[in-house]
């Protein structure tokens, strides 16, 4: 009887569908349950490591920038560890994206090979689980790494030598000289106090413009083209001489610091402002020999240190910038003087001599040549100068190191001239054709 109840109860619940869609889903809510929240957590973990990735590169680069350890100091791999910890300080650093409630390990390797930096950073993680405990999974193991590598450049340090004797007071054009000469009857502004010869004034009232006037210009225009260049400004530092203000202050010590060593374009800007012509005390002062181009350099040497390696700021390359005529003009004797002596005064080509000294310690040495025009109706030109002429060009050359010759013709923009020289020089990217 009661087989007989059973099967009939157990019939009628087969039979009757109204019922099984309540049960099917009773009996699925469990799985599903477990299928949407493995989905929420593996979508928090995969939100994770896209943070984590994120912070990992942000890290791998600040390692290598521009303001970072690595990329200030020596190749020597002595400050590694510090240059780890800079990139690892970065990662922790960033604890509005980083759960603090997230294990995490990190490492990083910092590497620095001559001018190349590469940085490697690593993460794994374990993300907690909210729904995944119920199958027994309670985190989910998360990893990457991010990889940056950066070639630095070289530092340089430009000493920058400015020839600022009387011939340097020729107009800077030919339309220049000829007003010059027309109105002036001289194609050379000189800067004499005792007004015997002071057509400077008169130089400036007509409006023309000087070959010291146009490399003043020029050294401006070279510190914008620096600052211009965003990546890689950091690495020039800049300072400026000339031969002095004064040609008294010339003769007995021709070398003027007009600006110290700096990184601030703006700075050296406003020295280049102050880049004039020298002044004549009286007339004839010193036989017009105050163009000590020879001494000068020979000074610069003591200034300039030896060059390094330009893999680091306190290491780097040294350059000295040099921008003259090349007429040496002196008080000399007969036995010193290799160009024409007269009167105890000796005009000469730049003594190579003195070059060399600079580049036996590993300087570097550009020349600018602005040229020494054949005015043949200036008797300086034609009692001091045209007899050598010819050399003046080649011993500039033999002054300079190889390829870091330019040569600055009239109604040559000099500052374009100039910039080429400088990237020359310094390695610094330029269009190539």
């Amino acid at each position: 009887m009661f087989v007989k109840s059973l099967y009939t109860a157990s019939s009628c619940f087969f039979r009757d569908r109204s019922g099984n869609f309540a049960a099917a889903t009773a009996l699925m809510m469990f799985p599903a349950t477990i299928l949407v929240g493995m989905a929420i957590d593996l979508w928090n973990a995969y939100e994770c490591k896209v943070k984590f990735d994120q912070v990992a590169d942000s890290a791998a680069l600040a390692a290598i920038n521009t303001r970072s350890r690595a990329y200030l100091n020596s190749t020597d791999g002595q400050d590694k560890s510090n240059w780890d910890r800079e990139a690892l300080a970065f990662f922790q650093g960033n604890r509005e994206v980083i759960d603090p409630g997230v294990p995490i390990t990190v490492s990083a390797d910092v590497q620095r090979n001559n001018l190349t930096i590469t940085s490697l950073v690593k993460y794994s993680a374990a993300v907690p689980t909210a729904f995944m405990p119920m199958i027994g999974v309670g985190r989910i193991q998360i990893s990457g790494e991010a990889k940056a590598e950066f070639n630095v450049g070289e530092y340089y340090n430009v000493n920058v030598l400015v020839d600022n004797s009387p011939s340097m007071g020729i107009g800077a054009s030919q339309s220049d000289v000829d007003i010059m000469q027309a109105k002036m009857g001289c194609a050379f502004a000189c800067h004499d106090l005792s007004n015997q010869m002071n057509n400077l004034p008169k130089a400036t009232s007509l409006g023309v413009k000087l070959r010291i006037d146009v490399v003043s210009a020029s050294l401006r225009k070279l510190a914008d083209m620096i600052s211009n260049n965003i990546v890689q400004k950091d690495l020039y530092s800049l300072s400026l001489y000339s031969l002095g203000a004064r040609a008294d202050d010339a003769v007995a010590q021709p070398l003027a610091r007009l600006q110290d060593m700096t990184r601030d374009m703006d700075a050296f800007k406003t020295a280049a402002q102050g880049v004039k012509l020298m002044i004549m005390p009286k007339y004839n002062y010193n036989a017009y020999a105050v163009g000590y181009i020879n001494k000068s350099v020979e000074l610069i040497n003591q200034e300039i240190p030896s060059s390094g390696t330009g893999t680091g700021v306190n290491n780097p390359r040294q350059v000295l910038l040099l921008i003259t005529d090349g007429v040496n003009d002196m008080q000399s004797t007969a036995s010193q003087c290799y160009g024409i002596f007269q009167y105890g005064r000796c005009t000469q080509p730049i003594d190579v001599n003195q070059c060399q000294r600079l580049k036996n310690r590993g300087v570097l040495i550009a020349v600018l040549h602005t040229t020494y025009l054949p005015i043949t109706t200036n008797d300086n030109y034609i009692n001091w100068v045209r007899a050598f002429a010819p050399k003046i060009g080649p011993a500039l050359e033999a002054c300079a190191s190889p390829n870091l010759y330019e040569h600055v013709e009239m109604n040559t923009d000099v500052s374009v001239s100039l910039n080429e020289l400088f990237k020359r020089a310094t390695n610094m990217p330029r269009l190539t054709f």
